[in-house]
């Protein structure tokens, strides 16, 4: 199962998981129902990532998980969408570019200096221009683990 693939269900599986009853959620019913549906996602338009951008991901915000992370990982499957989809995403790009560049001013922390060569390939626009999901993908896993 390709990779991009295995995101999404891991996706859906949190979205299926979501408390209706719980009044964040309730808030935003229509678009988790509408977003449970599994082949809903094989033809995302602009206005359905709006739509997870606004109402669902909010949703998945724990006070126990490295909100950061989660930032990085929203950044990376926003990229890893748009290149499935062949659009733009110049700025989740421009975005994980800049907290590449401030990482690598820490290059004195451990963390950093392990994953220095992931940090310096992805400030080059020949990474962004021939990465495919599945080197998108591992970018994501390297730098949040």
């Amino acid at each position: 199962m390709p990779i991009a693939m295995n995101g999404l269900n891991k996706l859906l599986t949190e979205i299926n998981k979501l408390n209706e009853e719980n009044f964040r959620v309730r808030q935003h019913f229509q678009y988790v129902h509408k977003f449970k549906n599994r082949t809903k996602w094989d033809s995302l338009t602009a206005i359905d990532v709006n739509e997870i951008k606004e109402h669902i991901s909010p949703l998945f915000v724990s006070l126990n998980d490295d909100e950061l992370a989660k930032r990085f990982d929203l950044l990376m499957y926003t990229i890893e969408l748009a290149k499935l989809q062949t659009k733009n995403a110049t700025k989740p790009i421009r975005s994980v570019i800049r907290t590449a560049e401030a990482l690598s001013k820490l290059g004195s922390i451990p963390q950093v200096m392990e994953q220095k060569y992931i940090i310096e390939k992805v400030q080059t626009k020949e990474f962004w221009s021939e990465a495919d999901i599945f080197e998108l993908e591992a970018v994501a896993k390297r730098c949040v683990t």
